[in-house]
């Protein structure tokens, strides 16, 4: 049985207008960590939708009508509804964040992040909102800086553009950072530079043509040591976008845990590559 097969197996019979993440992907398993990676949806309309959100996976596709394989292939897989009550950002957590990001504590109310008390098993997590270039909201982030695993978790609308989480300062921007993690492009918007989060590592041609689409003329990769060489390896896989990316490794700290005086340096540098 395929990949899409389990998951039409499995997945068939929701709900309209619902939404399932941190399930299991049937084509990575989650990988060496088990990450439970995967969003499925079935929209109002009845189209089921999937997507695995680890970057060496990124496995997805979409399916309406007609079981595959006909009687006896396989018994539907037992699974899980996550449920989350959101509430308003806790003042000590919003302290909390703004003290590690050194931003200033009004930013997160400004744009959009809550808190859950609970979310699938894996304890309480901040709620960082995924948006498309515009600002439309594409799902969520739920974030946990309490220790539980995985780090995070990513739960996405179907038909609403790539996986990545925008973060811009300015209308029209023509300089794009990209960056990994949420965090990371939300101090850069807060320091007036507009950012783009891969929630992990993939640079595609689609991501590609939404930053161009977006008015940007040049991205600057800012990625983990470990993952520069793969970005720039994917870049040069789209000669289409050959002059949009330009690559600046980090030395040490990801951008969300710099120093004030790294961070100014580092913003610094990269306005000069402008």
């Amino acid at each position: 049985m395929t990949p899409r097969d389990n998951i039409i197996l499995s997945y068939g019979d929701m709900e309209r207008d619902t939404i399932q993440s941190s399930q299991e992907c049937p084509r990575c398993l989650g990988g060496q960590d088990k990450e439970s990676s995967l969003s499925v949806g079935m929209t109002g309309e009845g189209l089921l939708w999937w997507r695995c959100h680890r970057s060496s996976c990124n496995f997805r596709g979409g399916w309406r009508g007609g079981m595959p394989g006909g009687e006896g292939t396989a018994p539907v897989k037992a699974r899980s509804t996550y449920t989350y009550h959101a509430q308003p950002l806790p003042d000590e957590v919003a302290l909390m964040l703004a003290e590690r990001l050194h931003v200033p504590v009004e930013t997160f109310g400004e744009t959009g992040w809550s808190y859950t008390p609970a979310y699938a098993g894996r304890g309480r997590r901040v709620m960082i909102p995924i948006r498309d270039p515009d600002g439309r909201r594409r799902g969520f982030i739920f974030r946990s800086y309490w220790g539980d695993t995985p780090k995070a978790m990513n739960e996405v609308l179907p038909d609403t553009g790539e996986s990545i989480a925008w973060f811009r300062a300015s209308r029209y921007g023509t300089t794009v950072v990209v960056v990994e993690d949420a965090p990371s492009a939300h101090r850069l918007m807060c320091a007036g530079m507009d950012a783009v989060a891969l929630l992990g590592t993939t640079i595609n041609e689609a991501r590609a043509d939404e930053i161009v689409k977006a008015g940007f003329r040049k991205a600057i990769i800012v990625l983990d040591n470990d993952a520069t060489d793969q970005a720039i390896k994917q870049a040069l896989y789209m000669p289409r976008f050959s002059g949009l990316f330009n690559v600046k490794p980090l030395d040490k700290e990801d951008v969300k845990d710099m120093d004030d005086a790294n961070f100014t340096k580092f913003v610094s540098e990269v306005r000069a590559m402008n």
